[in-house]
């Protein structure tokens, strides 16, 4: 099998692909960089409805199996490197294509579009929205044609399949989110004050609003 070069591949709005089809590479890159980023929440409740303080000791005292991670925001960076020069000196090229912009401009135009790409390199896949592309130019013809560039390019993925969801899905996951909390409230009413009915004062001390408990 033979060098399989990097692709991008043009997203849809719903990140489809689109039938623009892909940019391929000239240059496959030396190395991916991924930044993982999560925070932990408590099941079944908004971040913005719960006091500060009151979100702390909830969670230190709820059950750690009813702690559950947000969904951690991943971001790629890479570099892309572009070359007409070297390829000009072996293989002749016309004169339009000495001029590297017409290799490195099919990759930053994508950030004046919709933004949404898919990086593809064999077993490898990162879907999301460009962030930001830095262009470096080094080397120049005597005309003042540049001819070396390097693109380094930052994404911040965008999972697709939590998106695309089904409504009864979505519904199923928030039924199983109410109910955790509400195990959690009379769990912690429970050995508190020895009584689980007792889950609507340890919902107020935590600042939870309209907890359900059925």
């Amino acid at each position: 099998m033979g060098l399989v070069k990097a692709r991008i591949y043009l997203l849809n709005k719903n990140f489809t692909r689109n039938n623009a089809g892909y940019i391929q590479v000239m240059f496959n890159p030396e190395k991916l960089k991924i930044t993982n980023t999560e925070k932990i929440k408590m099941a079944g409740t908004k971040n913005n409805k719960t006091p500060q303080a009151s979100r702390k000791r909830f969670m230190k005292d709820m059950p750690i199996e009813s702690q559950q991670s947000e969904s951690g925001t991943r971001t790629l960076e890479f570099e892309l490197f572009y070359d007409t020069y070297s390829m000009d000196s072996s293989i002749g090229m016309k004169e339009e294509e000495k001029d590297v912009r017409a290799y490195t401009l099919k990759v930053t135009e994508l950030l004046n579009q919709n933004k949404k790409c898919q990086f593809v390199w064999g077993t490898f896949i990162f879907s999301g929205i460009l962030t930001s592309i830095t262009e470096n130019y080094d080397m120049f013809t005597q005309d003042g044609i540049p001819c070396r560039a390097t693109l380094n390019i930052n994404m911040k993925e965008v999972r697709t399949k939590r998106n695309q969801l089904a409504p009864d899905e979505r519904k199923e996951i928030k039924k199983l989110l109410d109910v955790n909390v509400s195990d959690i409230l009379t769990h912690i009413a429970n050995e508190k004050t020895g009584n689980a009915k007792n889950w609507r004062e340890i919902a107020r001390e935590y600042g939870i609003n309209n907890p359900r408990i059925n």
